[in-house]
């Protein structure tokens, strides 16, 4: 399984070409959408690129800590 705009650029993380996938997780850590969060969460436990795994949890990563959240005290999430 590979990893994912609106529904383009997450479908894109599925897409069978790694630069394809690294191009998403960079346009959804751009678009700054929350939401992508689980989308690269599930990359990053599925893809079998190593550089494509490590972009998708610098992305969540950077997404997470624009949230803040009650549930989260540290404003960071953790992989």
């Amino acid at each position: 399984m590979m990893c994912v705009s609106k529904n383009s650029t997450k479908d894109e993380l599925y897409s069978p070409d790694p630069a394809i996938r690294l191009r998403a997780i960079a346009a959804l850590q751009a678009a700054g959408r929350p939401e992508a969060i689980a989308w690269l969460v599930d990359c990053l436990k599925h893809d079998l690129q190593p550089e494509v795994r490590a972009a998708a949890a610098a992305a969540a990563q950077a997404l997470s800590a624009q949230i803040k959240s009650p549930r989260d005290p540290y404003g960071v999430f953790r992989l």
